[in-house]
């Protein structure tokens, strides 16, 4: 467990948590689009451990803790990004002494989409995403399926199988963000950062989401996802 997340976690008692009802489509299709992820050289211009709003944070770190109940074999640090562009990637750099390779939360990304109706729905989705490049660096995953396209797909996949072991994301809230995808998502199969259509990445979450519910365990969840996002690409 993160350093920075433990010395700060149930400040007061607990905060409510990001995850409440409904998913905005333009606030999910936004977050979904600014991921991104790096193994080698990219440097973030500034790093903080705050918002700036501690009912947030705390919140937050509520969030990315229960995820990490789900995702085995991680222990990434958190941190926030001062993002000039609203943005979030997971790094195999580690910030956080302790830690094993860096989630970075765009602190403009998340304000930007916590103003929006149950926005907190879409940060914690985007949180889930990351942690799935995370648990993809700490296993073979990254190295066996390379091109970005497919990296990406499994990590929506990984993504599904958090928000269906999460009671409060039901199969409509689900469908709420995949549509939000397919309306807003990009068809830029020539950029070099393509993440998926829209399709293809709706796909590949209600997968996870559906599987989810299964008695195997996330390793193996994992394998069948590889295997999925291969023939969906």
């Amino acid at each position: 467990m993160c350093q920075t997340c433990s010395r700060r976690l149930f400040i007061g008692g607990a905060a409510a948590s990001l995850v409440m009802a409904g998913v905005p489509g333009a606030s999910a299709a936004a977050i979904l689009r600014g991921c991104s992820f790096s193994q080698a050289d990219q440097e973030p211009d500034e790093l903080k451990s705050s918002s700036g709003d501690a009912a947030l944070d705390e919140a937050l770190i509520i969030e990315l803790q229960r995820i990490l109940t789900v995702i085995p074999k991680i222990n990434p640090g958190f941190q926030y990004l001062v993002d000039k562009q609203p943005n979030a990637y997971a790094t195999t750099k580690t910030y956080v002494s302790g830690t094993n390779g860096t989630v970075l939360i765009g602190v403009n990304l998340v304000k930007m989409l916590m103003q929006q109706p149950e926005g907190g729905a879409a940060v914690a989705g985007m949180c889930a995403h990351e942690c799935g490049h995370i648990y993809q660096f700490s296993t073979d995953f990254h190295q066996r399926l390379k091109e970005l396209l497919l990296i990406e797909l499994h990590a929506d996949f990984l993504s599904g199988i958090y928000m269906g072991k999460r009671a409060e994301f039901t199969a409509d809230r689900v469908w709420q963000l995949s549509k939000a995808l397919h309306e807003h998502g990009g068809y830029a199969y020539t950029n070099p950062e393509h993440h998926g259509t829209p399709g293809q990445r709706s796909a590949a979450m209600e997968k996870g989401y559906r599987l989810a519910s299964s008695k195997k365990s996330f390793d193996e969840l994992a394998i069948i996802g590889e295997s999925y996002v291969r023939n969906l690409a």
